[in-house]
């Protein structure tokens, strides 16, 4: 199970989402968000990004 950075719920197994990472290089798996997609699409509007955790 996961947890969206965008509104701090679970991602629960089978669900679709979008996996994120930092672009700045290739990352570890510790690097990666799972985001739900519509928490990804609205990001930017709630100023959550892929910073630190």
């Amino acid at each position: 199970m996961y947890r969206c950075p965008g509104c701090d719920h679970e991602i629960r197994p089978g669900v679709g989402h979008v996996v994120a990472w930092p672009a700045e290089d290739y990352g570890t798996v510790q690097d990666r968000r799972h985001w739900h997609t519509g928490c990804w699409h609205g990001r930017k509007r709630s100023g959550r990004g892929l910073g630190p955790r």
